[in-house]
């Protein structure tokens, strides 16, 4: 298991499946989201952990990348004035943590399997949805977006 985290989001359409077995039949919880415009980065949000199982995507990164930088010493975030803020993932010092710094990340077409999801900031996010199918099925492939953030 792996963990994954962000000190600030956005993200373009959003779907996550959590598979429920329920009096021996399978449900399939879907949550979804977003305004249907592939190019408008609608969904917000802050500080996000995830256990992850497994995970595939594509990561476009752009300035100075480091690798393997202490996750408390991660500077990604900019304050309104453009200032760096500190440990915006509010790491704990020695937590054994490491963390990728770039001016610029960007993950594309995400699936993966979560042990485990945290969001401890606010989540903001358009037409927020909530359904149940019978059976053990998944979110569709993501479609690709259009633009950066």
């Amino acid at each position: 298991m792996g963990r994954l985290g962000f000190a600030q989001g956005r993200i373009n359409e959003l779907c996550l499946s959590f598979q429920q077995q329920v009096l021996g039949t399978w449900f399939t919880i879907f949550v979804t989201g977003g305004d249907g415009d592939r190019s408008t980065w609608e969904v917000q949000t802050e500080n996000v952990e995830l256990d992850v199982l497994s995970a595939t995507d594509a990561l476009d990164m752009d300035g100075v990348v480091k690798i393997g930088v202490p996750g408390e010493d991660v500077t990604t975030v900019k304050d309104a004035a453009g200032n760096v803020i500190p440990n915006p993932l509010r790491v704990p010092g020695a937590g054994n943590r490491l963390g990728i710094d770039a001016a610029f990340a960007e993950f594309r077409q995400v699936q993966g399997q979560s042990a485990v999801m945290s969001i401890p900031q606010p989540f903001r996010i358009p037409n927020l949805h909530l359904r149940t199918e019978r059976g053990r099925t998944q979110c569709a492939a993501p479609v690709a977006p259009q633009g950066n953030p």
